[in-house]
């Protein structure tokens, strides 16, 4: 779940002593600078991010300081992605289409550059970061081998940037999940100019309807990436809150008899290719405009 670093919500300020003093409505990304630090800071962005999440818990948390994103790159012997616009703005290298192979120095431009006088340009990185991290895990599987222990292989190189309550057995599980970009779920909202800074307002009714599934029946691969997809590509952008359960419904409905090679295709566990992408991107602007009926 890709949540903004913009993300206006309440963020707790503690004192020199590290006791809870107010709260104050602020960017979410502010919350790791008002703690004390390290695990008190990670402490306290579990605990807002959980918050935020509509008191969703939080299991574990890693934060790396951004040495680690050279260190790590360069780890693997660089990360391997097709740059998918035209990021010369970025490094004169990343030109749309081309397949490079990031360096440490970067790695970490791709990953940190925003336009800070475009509006909404933190969401576009956002899908950088997504599409960056799928590939560096993609990178430490093939560089350690899929029966080596990574926090073994690699420790050494994340240790001095690295704070985390998770041991080397959980961090090897995490590295292990299998990350699809389609798959992943950004939280919905509109990105605002503010007096300040920007601030990226959540629309927390609508994140819970994408994201609610049926009690006993969760959801399958499947349907869960394409009603995503449909989020995430503005399918869902004029279609009331209130409307989303039946919407689902019928799109559900829709997919699977109008499209069950994907179907079987994403329950299997593979990826939307850009064919893909064009048929469903076709399918949800037909569904929109000839099917879909509010009753």
């Amino acid at each position: 779940l890709q949540i903004s670093r913009d993300c206006m919500t309440q963020v707790d300020l503690y004192d020199v002593s590290g006791n809870y003093f107010t709260s104050v409505e602020a960017q979410l990304a502010t919350q790791y600078a008002y703690g004390n630090g390290e695990r008190s800071s990670c402490w306290a962005m579990e605990k807002t991010v959980g918050e935020l999440l509509q008191d969703v818990p939080i299991d574990a948390y890693l934060s790396l300081n951004i040495d680690a994103i050279g260190s790590l790159n360069d780890a693997v012997g660089g990360v391997t992605l097709t740059i998918p616009e035209d990021y010369t703005a970025i490094d004169p290298a990343f030109t749309s289409g081309a397949v490079v192979t990031l360096n440490g120095e970067q790695a970490e431009r791709y990953v940190r550059y925003r336009d800070t006088n475009v509006t909404g340009s933190n969401n576009e990185r956002m899908e950088r970061q997504v599409q960056y991290i799928t590939a560096l895990f993609s990178a430490l599987k093939n560089t350690a081998g899929e029966e080596d222990s990574y926090y073994e292989r690699f420790s050494s190189y994340l240790r001095p940037y690295m704070v985390t309550d998770m041991d080397g057995q959980q961090i090897d599980s995490f590295v292990n999940y299998k990350f699809l970009t389609e798959e992943t779920r950004y939280v919905p909202g509109e990105s605002l100019k503010g007096e300040e800074h920007e601030e990226f307002i959540v629309n927390e009714e609508k994140l819970t309807q994408i994201l609610i599934q049926p009690q006993y029946s969760p959801l399958s691969v499947a349907y869960q990436v394409t009603i995503l997809y449909a989020g995430n590509n503005g399918f869902l952008d004029n279609i009331n809150n209130s409307d989303i359960p039946e919407y689902k419904k019928q799109w559900f409905e829709y997919f699977s008899s109008n499209m069950p090679e994907l179907e079987a295709k994403l329950n299997s566990g593979d990826k939307l290719s850009d064919e893909d992408k064009e048929n469903l991107n076709n399918q949800l602007k037909n569904f929109n405009e000839h099917v879909f009926s509010k009753e």
